[in-house]
């Protein structure tokens, strides 16, 4: 190659390609994506383009390096703090040496509800600006992020252009954004204007996230930071939990419905799994960067802020040192004076867990994150007891007091009490003494639960106290089974059904539930199950059904098979489609009803004779 056009800042590769076209007066496409890639077969893919090691090996010497090329001139970077380094690298060398086919996949785009813009967009100021500055306008990559539709730069809204990427039918095609001028008017979005302070801060928002060259940050900070930001903001309650329909509602207010709207993340106060819900509770998908940005934006931050905050190393879910020593025996008890903390990962959950050691010996580890200051004084598990608490071990079996005063004093259990004497060899205990005051002391306990819950059966009293009911059941269980509430048998009256008037009533609720499921806009397929779940009872289908006759022949006629149901959905496909463009083809019949190639075979010919059926009408 022996030229290459100048590359502008924020200018996307593909605009950069299409300008090389220009220049280049090939009157085929593929001959520019010959001589730029090696290859005519590459796809020009606006947002995540392949093959760039080719392209770079193909620039003219001292241009551009592959890694700069994706960092500056796709929008690719808008994902990167919110994906696992892994998958980042995975995208990356796609990239670079494949075809990238199952970017948009890994992305998490294929699965989330916020759809791509259906058009390049450009703003006007910037068209002016550059053709006088350079002799020519170019396609900004930060332009056709989801959810701009403002011009960071000349915060003015932007124009979509008459390129129209849901009628893109050549692959191979390049358009300059000096020939894609919307000169219509007419055909001009006018867009609400009180809107434009909250769309001026997802421009702003989303360059910052462009431009950032953050790693990637985890689920657990991005959550723990979250939360935290609500609790600043009486979003959470002091036992952690998140008010959600307090949250939803000021959420909605701040944004406003037509914002959210356009951002395609809006809510209801009543939904209980809503995008909002997934970003705020233990994280298992992928958040579109946009929803980031509005939750960012509510609670108060910058893009940058938050960056800067949670890739900073001394990072920690337990707030800042230093941390209580929780050794009861100590004289220090409860005081800020451990410097240090060991983060590990909890192997399960994956939450942080943090290790405190003290000077005297005392350590303990917790999970975390810390959501409130009494976190801070909450034992998950003693490590080490250390000498200072030994001393105190000594010190109060030499005592009179009971085993559970002894217990008390010193921080933990009856039971850890005599496991810590039973392992001091130089502790002389009379254990036959311990532990008949253990079982006098939980005898005691049982006897007062039954006193001041009278009227409670032993079920009900053993889910108000299991672990003291275990332990009886384990140390004393004949003592236990004569101190406690003697079950009462009652028996029941059986109710008369009549099964015939029953079926004749089952049977019209069929009728109306399947006459719901074949009104409804999305295509279902007529099942048991469905039927059953509408009804709210799925189990009388199944375990009654010799009782019902004519349910069973009601439903024997209507159940549709795989075959018949996805017969239906494409007479419904058809018909939507013809409805909608006037025109149907086979391959669009195929890919909106969701068959499988297997099926697509099967069914061709029915389709053929169902799209000229269709033109005849």
């Amino acid at each position: 190659m022996l030229f290459f056009p100048m590359v502008y800042k924020d200018e996307l590769l593909y605009s950069v390609l299409a300008r090389y076209h220009q220049y280049s007066g090939n009157e085929n496409f593929k001959h520019s994506l010959n001589e730029v890639f090696g290859s005519s077969t590459v796809c020009t893919t606006l947002f995540f383009p392949s093959s760039i090691s080719n392209l770079s090996n193909n620039l003219p010497p001292h241009s551009f390096t592959p890694n700069h090329i994706i960092e500056s001139h796709t929008i690719l970077p808008y994902y990167k703090p919110w994906i696992p380094l892994k998958r980042y690298s995975t995208l990356i060398n796609k990239m670079l040496n494949e075809k990238g086919s199952d970017l948009y996949m890994l992305l998490g785009r294929t699965a989330s509800s916020v759809k791509s813009k259906q058009s390049l967009y450009y703003c006007e100021d910037c068209v002016k600006f550059e053709r006088k500055m350079y002799g020519e306008a170019y396609w900004h990559r930060t332009h056709q992020l989801d959810g701009v539709l403002v011009c960071h730069i000349h915060r003015k809204f932007l124009i979509m252009s008459k390129i129209d990427l849901s009628k893109r039918t050549n692959k191979h095609s390049l358009f300059t954004l000096d020939n894609s001028i919307e000169t219509n008017d007419s055909k001009r979005i006018v867009y609400n204007r009180d809107n434009f302070k909250h769309l001026l801060t997802v421009a702003e928002q989303s360059y910052t996230l462009l431009e950032s060259r953050f790693t990637a940050i985890t689920p657990e900070k991005l959550r723990f930071f979250y939360v935290s930001k609500l609790r600043e903001m009486e979003f959470v309650t002091l036992s952690g939990n998140i008010r959600w329909k307090k949250l939803i509602a000021s959420f909605t207010s701040y944004y406003g419905e037509s914002v959210l709207k356009e951002c395609k993340s809006n809510i209801s106060v009543e939904a209980e799994d809503t995008w909002l819900h997934k970003v705020l509770r233990k994280p298992r998908g992928s958040c579109h960067p946009l929803r980031h940005i509005l939750l960012i934006s509510f609670l108060g931050e910058t893009v940058k802020s938050l960056l800067t905050k949670l890739n900073i190393d001394n990072y920690t879910p337990f707030g800042a040192g230093p941390w209580p020593c929780l050794n009861k025996a100590a004289d220090h008890y409860k005081e800020a004076i451990i410097t240090t903390v060991k983060i590990t990962k909890d192997f399960k959950s994956s939450n942080p867990v943090g290790t405190f050691k003290c000077t005297c010996g005392f350590s303990y580890s917790r999970k975390g994150p810390d959501f409130v200051t009494e976190d801070r004084y909450r034992i998950g598990r003693i490590k080490e007891f250390g000498d200072v608490w030994r001393e105190k071990l000594k010190e109060t079996n030499k005592s009179e007091l009971s085993l559970r005063k002894k217990a008390e004093v010193l921080g933990v259990d009856p039971k850890t009490v005599i496991n810590q004497l039973l392992k001091d060899d130089q502790i002389n205990i009379n254990v036959e003494s311990i532990s008949s005051d253990i079982k006098h002391s939980q005898k005691q306990q049982w006897l007062k639960l039954i006193n001041e819950n009278t009227g409670l059966s032993i079920s009900e009293l053993r889910k108000s106290n299991s672990n003291l009911y275990m332990w009886l059941y384990r140390n004393d269980r004949e003592w236990l089974k004569e101190h406690s509430p003697k079950k009462i048998r009652i028996k029941s009256k059986g109710l008369i059904i009549d099964w015939k008037q029953r079926d004749i009533q089952i049977a019209e609720l069929a009728k109306s539930k399947v006459k719901d499921i074949l009104n409804e806009k999305k295509i279902l397929r007529v099942t048991k199950n469905e039927i059953g779940r509408r009804m709210g009872n799925i189990n009388l289908l199944y375990k009654n059904m010799h009782k019902l006759p004519k349910t069973k022949l009601f439903l024997e006629s209507r159940l549709e098979s795989i075959e018949e149901f996805q017969m239906r959905r494409i007479k419904e496909v058809i018909k939507k489609l013809m409805l909608n463009r006037g025109v149907v083809k086979e391959w669009e019949v195929i890919r909106e009803s969701g068959l499988k190639p297997k099926y697509a075979n099967k069914h061709k010919q029915f389709i053929k004779r169902r799209i000229f059926a269709s033109y005849k009408l």
